[in-house]
């Protein structure tokens, strides 16, 4: 497991992110990389997504729509419930461990923001991926 520098304002988030790094093989860097660039480490984040008539919860930045289906299947009930940090992290790592899985390193990070690194079959251009490299050099 690579060492970890956590900012104050995740680092009471560590020993679940390392739990959740164990668990699903993710690099803690990386998931701690992703919940900075997603929420800035606020558990309360919430970010209306009209287009898809959800919103995005907690840390890691869960649409209520991936949450509820493959491959994270969750079942739960209360959507408020993806603001708990236990469960965050756990469902966020698990969804990005199928994103790095079926796209790879890079890509695989493009598609745990955008769903999938791609649209109408073109290579989607986002500086997602440079945001979350730019912190996981700092971690």
């Amino acid at each position: 497991m690579s060492h970890v520098r956590y900012p104050s304002s995740i680092s009471k988030y560590k020993a679940l992110i390392e739990e959740a790094s164990a668990k699903y093989d993710v690099d803690p860097k990386l998931i701690a990389s992703i919940i900075l660039v997603e929420s800035g480490g606020y558990a309360q984040a919430y970010r209306a997504e009209p287009q898809l008539k959800t919103g995005s919860y907690g840390l890691m930045q869960i649409l209520g729509t991936t949450a509820l289906t493959p491959p994270v299947s969750w079942q739960g009930t209360n959507l408020d419930q993806l603001y708990d940090p236990e469960l965050n992290i756990d469902l966020g790592t698990k969804y990005l461990r199928s994103r790095l899985d079926k796209y790879g390193p890079e890509l695989g990070i493009v598609a745990y923001n955008a769903g999938s690194p791609y649209r109408d079959g073109q290579l989607i251009q986002t500086n997602y991926l440079d945001k979350v490299e730019q912190i996981y050099q700092t971690l």
